[in-house]
């Protein structure tokens, strides 16, 4: 488990621009991710969220570029074992594309941006 304060998640190589950043408040952690999220680096960027114990878990993706379905696969994977999960995705966004292509914004707590 991570400790409050920031934890970068990028990584030495994040690949094609993809970043995260882990913010702790209390037993809650918010992971702002931001850039392209593709096969090169989609397990890096999510890596942190995977390895949290916290209460909740807010997923940020308003900042993201583009994220295939690798950076989909991770993110849920990264997802699977949090009892509360909500995720920011940017309106009109091909994130938001992404999510109701694969049916996910049926199934996931999210939230759009502008």
């Amino acid at each position: 488990m991570e400790g409050p304060g920031h934890t970068p998640a990028d990584g030495p190589d994040p690949g094609a621009g993809g970043t995260s950043e882990l913010v702790w408040a209390g037993d809650s952690a918010h992971l702002r991710v931001s850039g392209e999220v593709d096969l090169s680096n989609a397990h890096t960027v999510f890596e942190s969220a995977a390895t949290i114990e916290a209460q909740s878990l807010t997923v940020d993706l308003s900042e993201v570029t583009f994220m295939d379905s690798s950076g989909l696969a991770a993110l849920i994977e990264a997802m699977k074992d949090l009892s509360a999960v909500h995720v920011l995705v940017k309106a009109g966004s091909r994130v938001e594309r992404l999510l109701d292509v694969s049916g996910l914004n049926e199934h996931l707590n999210f939230t759009l941006v502008e």
